[in-house]
């Protein structure tokens, strides 16, 4: 399962640690079941350092784009400007569609 800043899903462990994948909403037969792997309440600059140091991407989704595109994070865009940050897919800098430690 891959992450979103604004997941369709969460998953719940049950008392003998069974993991649960509950969608907030109906899905589309071909809508991507997502998860946040942080918190979203978190403001967009802590999500991606999270993002960054726990899973090795750079997250590049729509909420994270129109967070960063309202001046809520103009230290991430100078960061980004002065490390030469690139975007290497659509949504994640780095991500090869896999979580770490995940046989998916």
């Amino acid at each position: 399962i891959n992450h979103d800043c604004s997941p369709n899903s969460q998953v719940i462990f049950t008392e003998d640690n069974t993991a649960l994948v509950i969608t907030s909403r109906e899905l589309a037969s071909s809508e991507e079941v997502s998860i946040s792997y942080v918190p979203t309440s978190l403001p967009v600059v802590e999500r991606r350092a999270q993002l960054r140091a726990r899973y090795g991407f750079d997250c590049h989704c729509a909420t994270c784009t129109s967070e960063l595109g309202r001046g809520r994070s103009k230290a991430q865009m100078s960061e980004a400007r002065a490390t030469g940050t690139k975007r290497e897919g659509p949504h994640h800098e780095g991500h090869t569609g896999r979580v770490k430690g995940c046989g998916a």
